[in-house]
């Protein structure tokens, strides 16, 4: 399972799936707000907080900008922070253990 928490959140604004392979799972985030809604983004953009339900993670990609994402594992879950801009979609690769 995952799940995305984020700040002003006023309905279903930012949507996460996650698609599990064997040796890598991804992650595709995009948001469903078609206008500016006022205090919504933050400068363009929004820090959302994920938790993922696999803990075998050894690593995290954003594939748009190839940088490694932090992250911990606790209680057999994974926890992140991820910046979605107001006009991206994110696509995260989670390679396995």
């Amino acid at each position: 399972a995952l799940s995305v928490n984020y700040s002003n959140r006023q309905g279903k604004e930012i949507d996460a799936h996650l698609l599990i392979g064997n040796d890598e799972s991804w992650i595709f985030i995009t948001h469903y707000i078609s206008k500016i809604k006022k205090g919504f983004w933050n400068e363009g953009y929004k820090l959302c907080n994920l938790t993922i339900d696999l803990q075998n993670i050894a690593q995290i990609t954003d594939l748009s900008s190839q940088e490694n994402i932090d992250f911990t594992i606790k209680n057999n879950r994974t926890y992140l922070e991820i910046q979605l801009n107001e006009h991206d979609i994110k696509i995260l690769r989670i390679k396995h253990q």
